[in-house]
């Protein structure tokens, strides 16, 4: 790919060159020119024939005015039809006066239809008639762009093969702007990386930029979309083209540690631009389009100060390690001064000869290129660097769920192990100890082994997702019925549920539920106070949904924080006292959440409420 952009380079390069050499040694049919600079913006052509003109050579650089400039040519003579050719291609209004000739004026100009051009052709033109001596005529220039004018006087046939190579030229100042557009949207549509995202949209506006701006847009569209428009676009993507360029630089500019002061400095740029198109919109297109080239002159030194003191590499993101700094340094200085060469014609401060002419494209088109390859080169390390690292947690997530069914194999295991020596010791002491003080304390004991073997085989499941819902349809009361006869203490828990409520859910996993909330709410509570179970259907928009609640009174141990009580491991501080293993509520939490529901907390009138809700 960048063999072929700078094979294509290099040919626009050779036959630009080849261009300017022939416009500055070419002997065209000018004997002389000169201009004069109409403030008022209100002189008449009789008025103007008696005011004295300033002569120039070459090109006229004349800067941004909201008056006009009329031209006096002297044109040699020729038996022949000539052809004034007039460049750039995105002056607004050029009219010309023939003192010889009766009638209106005739107009070209970027505000008007080709059709109106007496040859219908990219560069501006007038066609002269065959004259046989020397004479002067004048052209009336006005635009809301630089001041920037050129004039040839041809034979037809120079004329068309000035035209061939002209549009080579552009054409491949387009067709470059819009591969490089292309490739990086590409690029972009590969990794969506938010820096190279917004360069694409500043690669598009380049693109626009040249298309209309040498004349492309009016040649091509002319029959589709009115000159005016063409015009409005054209000025609208010159004032909004340096405010994606700016965004686009500070996000590259924010990856190498952007220093706080810059970022202000960023800031402050970006309202100026927000300025300068709100500016235009207001009508005051020249204003507007003045400060936008000074604010690009400021802007570009802008970028080449903050790539030499603008950053803290302390504070540099990793992906700032695709491009060396010391590169983005040496780019934005160059891309300064190269941009500082082609603006200032256009200020009417300098004068580069017919170079200006295309000095903004050449420079633009290769300021693209050197971006374009950084940041391929950028996208390229950063899609390498996200494979390694896309390997690397891939790797290391084959290595957890490894040990994670490990983990389980291993409870499973312990688990087995555990549970028959403790059914054989409960069966012993049921022997041994029955009807003695023991009794309680030995079958506590057991029970409280065998319901932390039973919470660590219910979160290993729950960490190997291995759980999986098996609903089923079951009356509510029945349910709540046969779950207190396995719980010790039940005889304090007291229940209000409909009898004809139905249940559609996973029995086992609601047991779990209920059965870690009911024991919690019997551990923690005031053993003198009984622990309230409400269960009831709710009918919303949403569809039906079971809502129950455990509630009790606060107990001895105090009550749980609300920002913790669903955390594994977590114990009120006063709880363990009390034998746990901070993975009831966990369980509670998650087990909900695998059935579609949601669990809350709350701690009102001294009582402590789990509410809970799941699908009917």
């Amino acid at each position: 790919m960048q063999r072929w952009l700078l094979l294509l380079i290099a040919m626009v390069l050779l036959v630009f060159c080849q261009r300017v050499a022939y416009a500055q040694g070419n002997d065209d049919y000018i004997l002389s020119q000169s201009y004069y600079s109409d403030k008022t913006n209100a002189l008449t052509f009789a008025e103007v024939q008696t005011l004295a003109f300033t002569p120039y050579q070459g090109l006229l650089t004349g800067g941004f005015s909201q008056g006009a400039y009329w031209i006096k040519l002297s044109v040699r003579a020729d038996p022949q039809n000539l052809v004034l050719k007039i460049r750039p291609s995105y002056t607004n209004e050029i009219q010309f006066y023939d003192p010889t000739a009766s009638g209106k004026p005739r107009v070209t100009g970027s505000i008007y239809p080709m059709v109106n051009d007496d040859i219908e052709a990219n560069s501006f033109n007038f066609v002269l008639s065959p004259s046989a001596s020397n004479r002067d005529v004048y052209l009336r220039i006005k635009s809301v762009s630089s001041y920037l004018f050129y004039v040839e006087a041809m034979s037809m046939s120079a004329f068309e093969r000035s035209e061939r190579t002209d549009n080579f030229i552009y054409m491949g100042y387009v067709m470059l702007t819009l591969i490089l557009a292309i490739w990086l949207l590409i690029t972009w549509l590969m990794n969506r990386e938010r820096v190279i995202g917004v360069f694409t949209v500043q690669q598009f506006l380049a693109f626009t930029h040249t298309f209309i701006k040498v004349g492309f847009a009016r040649t091509y569209l002319d029959l589709y979309v009115s000159a005016e428009l063409i015009n409005a676009i054209s000025n609208m993507v010159v004032v909004f083209y340096p405010l994606v360029a700016l965004t686009a630089n500070f996000l590259l500019f924010q990856e190498y540690g952007l220093k706080k002061s810059f970022r202000y400095g960023f800031f402050a740029l970006m309202v100026w631009s927000l300025g300068i198109n709100a500016t235009f919109m207001s009508g005051a297109e020249v204003l507007a389009l003045t400060w936008n080239v000074k604010f690009v002159l400021v802007m570009m030194a802008g970028f080449a100060l903050c790539s030499l003191r603008g950053t803290d590499p302390s504070e540099a993101l990793e992906s700032s390690n695709a491009v060396q700094l010391k590169v983005l340094r040496f780019f934005y200085c160059i891309n300064f001064i190269v941009w500082l060469i082609a603006l200032l014609p256009l200020l009417g401060i300098i004068s580069t000869g017919t170079v200006a002419l295309h000095s903004l494209f050449v420079y633009n088109m290769m300021s693209s290129i050197v971006f374009f390859i950084l940041l391929s080169y950028r996208a390229r390390w950063l899609l390498k660097h996200e494979v390694a690292r896309t390997s690397t947690l891939q790797a290391e997530a084959s290595q957890e769920r490894q040990r994670r069914e490990e983990q389980g194999m291993l409870m499973a295991m312990l688990s087995h192990e555990i549970k028959t020596p403790l059914s054989v010791l409960k069966l012993v002491m049921d022997q041994k100890v029955a009807g003695s003080d023991l009794e309680g304390h030995a079958n506590r004991a057991v029970s409280n082994i065998n319901f932390i073997v039973n919470r660590c085989l219910q979160l290993g499941k729950l960490d190997a997702k291995a759980i999986q819902l098996n609903p089923t349809s079951f009356s509510a009361k029945d349910f709540v019925s046969a779950l207190l006869q396995d719980i010790q203490g039940a005889s304090r828990v007291q229940t209000d549920i409909p009898d004809s409520l139905v249940l559609s859910a996973d029995r086992e996993i609601l047991r779990l539920v209920l059965n870690n909330l009911i024991e919690n709410a019997l551990k923690y509570s005031d053993p003198a106070q009984a622990v309230q179970l409400n269960m009831l259907m709710h009918s919303e928009e949403m569809g039906r949904r079971i809502v129950f609640d455990v509630r009790n009174k606060v107990g001895v141990l105090g009550v749980p924080d609300p920002d913790q009580v669903f955390k594994k491991y977590y114990r009120n501080t006063q709880a363990t006292k009390v034998t746990g293993s901070g993975l009831g509520l966990f369980l509670v939490h998650e087990l909900v959440g695998v059935m579609g529901g949601e669990v809350s907390y709350t701690n009102e009138n001294d009582e402590v409420i789990f509410s809970i809700w799941i699908p009917a």
